[in-house]
């Protein structure tokens, strides 16, 4: 063995006694292991974060560092599926250049260039409803002997209910589709809403589907809200009364002395069922002509049906009782007051009243 190969066994030898034990090795191993995965975490993490941020503002602000970037808010779905909400930034611009229109006990808004005019008659002073500046059509409106298609252009439209026979929800906003419809309504693709009650239908029709909506909820009949709630509740009234043609319900709370609290509008599926659960509920006795003072009246008005009147939280107090009555007793299976039940009260959203 040559010089140089022993000095180079000798080298190696030193080398491998100094070396850490293989035990300290595999530890070793796992403590990098452990800090790989700790960091890949934390970089997964950064991503998913990242990817948030990136969505929620431009992306060229995003990318620049050092930057705390804000994010905003996700749109929430409004309560009402069938309203559009008010997105574009020209909302308020919009709002603040409408003019308020009455006819009979209704008024609404509508853009402060629209004419007075016949929705039906648009083809005599342009080509294509577009073209046109939308129309305020009145029932005491001239209407000229032009026929046009579609028959209706843009614009709002008063007519009676006589006659008027509703697919849609009052206030409910859709897209028109003209394809295969054998008269052609109104211009393809128009955003169209009826507003409705016992004496009048207010259709409204643009090519914008926040503008009809922001329309056809500025519709006010007299002294009723948004869901077709009187503000002052009138108990007589109310039960000598149907609800308006159409589907669902409106439920409306009043206080004990009648002033309205909050409202909404129920699905047909949901006013189905309120009234299946009124009944499946078992009659009480009631006493006749009492006066509440304490706790609400809640007012169940289905489509094309008498109202139903809940009292509840009443603690039987000058003389009411916590239950139902009906405009048309008949209609009930007892023909009489009906027990608030448990499914009555959650049908009737009451499970969240409670007294003061």
């Amino acid at each position: 063995m040559t010089d140089f190969e022993t000095r180079l066994r000798d080298s190696l030898a030193e080398r491998a006694e100094e070396a850490p034990a293989p035990t300290g090795l595999a530890m070793g191993a796992r403590g990098r292991l452990h800090r790989r995965r700790a960091a890949i975490a934390k970089v997964a993490a950064g991503v998913a974060v990242g990817t948030v941020v990136v969505a929620a503002v431009p992306l060229g602000m995003a990318l620049v560092e050092g930057v705390d970037a804000p994010s905003r808010p996700r749109q929430v779905a409004p309560n009402t599926p069938f309203i559009v909400p008010d997105n574009s930034p020209e909302i308020e611009p919009a709002r603040d250049t409408r003019r308020e229109v009455e006819w009979s006990d209704i008024t609404f808004k509508v853009p402060s260039e629209w004419k007075a005019g016949a929705t039906t008659a648009w083809c005599a002073k342009a080509r294509k409803p577009g073209g046109v500046v939308p129309r305020i059509d009145m029932p005491d409106q001239e209407r000229p002997t032009t026929s046009c298609t579609p028959t209706s252009g843009y614009g709002v439209r008063v007519s009676p209910a006589a006659d008027f026979e509703p697919d849609r929800n009052s206030r409910e906003v859709w897209e028109y589709d003209a394809e295969g419809a054998t008269t052609e309504e109104y211009p393809d693709g128009a955003w169209v809403s009826y507003w409705y009650d016992d004496d009048w239908v207010v259709t409204t029709a643009t090519p914008d589907p926040g503008l009809t909506s922001r329309i056809t909820r500025s519709v006010r009949g007299m002294g009723a809200d948004v869901n077709g709630c009187a503000m002052i509740l009138d108990e007589s009234d109310l039960l000598e009364k149907v609800g308006a043609p159409g589907v669902g319900a409106s439920l409306c709370r009043y206080a004990w002395d009648g002033e309205l609290e909050d409202s909404q509008r129920l699905t047909e599926r949901e006013a189905d069922l309120a009234l299946a659960a009124l009944g499946a509920a078992p009659e009480i006795a009631g006493d006749d002509g009492c006066v509440q003072e304490r706790g609400w009246v809640v007012a169940l008005t289905p489509a094309g049906q008498p109202s139903y009147l809940a009292r509840y939280g009443t603690s039987g107090l000058g003389s009411c009782q916590d239950g139902v009555e009906s405009g048309a007793p008949e209609q009930l299976v007892s023909r009489d007051r009906l027990e608030l039940t448990t499914e009555v009260a959650l049908a009737l959203d009451l499970g969240d009243l409670s007294i003061d």
